[in-house]
């Protein structure tokens, strides 16, 4: 956030610290019941609708916000050195119509996001959703593993050719790094991990690069923890088990991956913050041209901190044909299901109310495997998914 006293040397009212005010807090108040609303989009077609809202909202907000940051740093910098270029200015303008002030165009901007953000805020006690720490997020999952599921390419087969294209002919050319880093952005439980275990374990991906590591971040970006992983697994020694140093860590690991082109996956990042990744990439210079960072995340403000112009891929969703054979590999254990056949004109019904979310049908198909009772099922389908 802008500071509040650049914001109002700007704008020159002081009733706009306190919009200011609230719109931080409207942007807070998005995130506590984040956790609750991931869990349950997954039945919940109405959460889940309420999560794209939501994150259009936010990301609304936090662009108008960079807004004020650019325009604070240009008064800050024409105060300091009396510059009177206005392109800088310009820049900014150019974002909102011409036909007012800029103080009255932030204004006027300012109240159109809060009460937007309100209205959605609003419709999270009718969804029933729950408040909860954010640090929470992904804290009860088991992370991760670079290990794919026999499943795993059900329907997957294009993404998985078009990703290993762009992992293969991506050049660094142009870029002030070895390494390029490609995020996979989507919603959670559309299949974003799966897609990064299938390229990791391809026999093209491994013939290309002399190292590769997995590293399961979820929630807590610990710079340490993450660079001590690395650094075992390119060494693959186990004597910085009990070091705390990491500047030691650091030097180690740029040592060991010098001229080497490797492959990495950060599956599962939510931490925006540009100097932390920053720092953590810091030995990755050492390494050959060509080498490759895939990042997972349901967020696309965590790739942009990335900053290497490389655009985000985004999957494709799963048909309902490939959906029905995921469900049946759950539901009826990989038996013939048309053996059941009340059973199957049920589940083809449940998948269509999946919409193509993998970890929708996977955890529906658990539910209900072993059971025969049309009861059972018919409660499911009607549930309010």
């Amino acid at each position: 956030m802008a500071s509040l006293d650049i914001v109002n040397s700007i704008w020159g009212k002081k009733h706009n610290q306190g919009l200011f005010r609230e719109l931080k807090i409207m942007l807070l108040s998005a995130n506590v019941v984040i956790n609750d609303a991931e869990e349950k989009q997954i039945w919940n077609t109405n959460v889940r609708a309420w999560l794209h809202e939501r994150q259009a909202a936010v990301y609304d907000a936090e662009d108008f916000v960079q807004v004020i940051n650019t325009e604070a740093l240009r008064c800050k910098i024409e105060a300091q050195y009396g510059s009177s270029s206005s392109s800088s200015h310009h820049q900014v303008l150019k974002l909102f119509t011409m036909n007012t002030t800029f103080n009255e165009q932030v204004e006027s901007k300012m109240r159109e996001i809060i009460d937007t953000l309100k209205l959605i805020l609003d419709q999270k006690v009718h969804l029933g959703l729950k408040e909860g720490t954010v640090q929470t997020i992904s804290s009860k999952r088991l992370p991760a593993t670079s290990s794919v599921e026999e499943s795993g390419d059900y329907g997957r087969d294009e993404d998985k050719k078009a990703f290993i294209e762009l992992l293969l002919l991506t050049t660094d050319k142009g870029n002030s790094d070895n390494f390029s880093a490609i995020p996979i952005v989507d919603m959670g439980g559309i299949g974003k991990t799966t897609l990064a275990q299938l390229v990791y374990n391809d026999e093209r991906v491994k013939n290309c690069f002399g190292f590769k590591a997995w590293v399961s971040v979820s929630n807590e970006f610990d710079i340490f923890k993450i660079t001590k992983i690395i650094t075992e697994r390119v060494t693959n020694s186990q004597t910085f088990h009990n070091s705390h140093d990491l500047d030691l860590l650091q030097v180690r690991l740029q040592e060991a991956l010098e001229g080497r082109k490797f492959l990495l996956i950060l599956d599962d990042v939510w931490n925006e913050d540009y100097f932390e990744w920053e720092e953590l990439k810091k030995p990755f210079q050492s390494g050959a041209c060509g080498s490759k960072i895939i990042v997972t995340t349901r967020n696309e403000s965590v790739a942009s901190v990335r900053n290497n112009n490389i655009p985000s891929y985004q999957m494709q969703t799963l048909s309902d044909e490939n959906c029905w054979k995921l469900f049946v590999k759950h539901a009826f254990n990989d038996a013939d299901p048309y053996a059941h056949s009340k059973l199957v004109e049920i589940g083809s019904q449940i998948v269509k109310k999946c919409k193509g979310l993998l970890l929708a049908v996977k955890s529906l198909g658990s539910i209900l495997r072993y059971q025969l009772s049309l009861e059972e099922w018919e409660t499911v389908l009607k549930s309010d998914m």
